[in-house]
């Protein structure tokens, strides 16, 4: 529950620095371009995984 708050603040916090500071913006889009990346590779393997075992 402490971890849920302490998240629902940092959000909070995030969504302020984000919509008043312009600067934000560059480094925002930029970890999620590397977040994306990431899932996409996550996503990619799983398939790989699903179609080897499938294939057997």
């Amino acid at each position: 529950m402490v971890t849920f708050v302490a998240m629902l603040f940092a959000l909070y916090r995030l969504s302020g620095a984000l919509f008043t500071n312009h600067r934000y913006w560059f480094t925002t889009w930029w970890v999620v371009r590397v977040v994306a990346l990431l899932l996409l590779c996550g996503v990619v393997m799983k398939l790989a995984l699903w179609v080897s075992a499938s294939a057997h």
